[in-house]
């Protein structure tokens, strides 16, 4: 998983594509989760988990345009 500079980029990158007269922004996120279940001392599971993703706006010509993806793969993004 990115760390945050890596986010940070990602994020600079898809706001870097915009053309004139447009506005957009970028929003980058992840998170991980890990959860422990103990009965009477021993450990019955066990479980992790790890989630990123990307919300894009743009605004052009008065317009809204919104988009996500729950994944940073840079062919989904694109």
């Amino acid at each position: 998983m990115p760390d945050l500079s890596e986010l940070q980029q990602l994020a600079q990158r898809v706001v870097a594509k915009a053309v004139a007269g447009e506005q957009v922004e970028a929003f980058v996120a992840r998170s991980r989760g890990t959860e422990v279940k103990v009965y009477e001392g021993d450990v019955e599971s066990l479980t992790s988990d790890q989630t990123a993703g990307i919300g894009i706006r743009v605004i052009r010509d008065g317009r809204v345009g919104v988009a996500h993806a729950g994944v940073l793969d840079a062919d989904v993004i694109d």
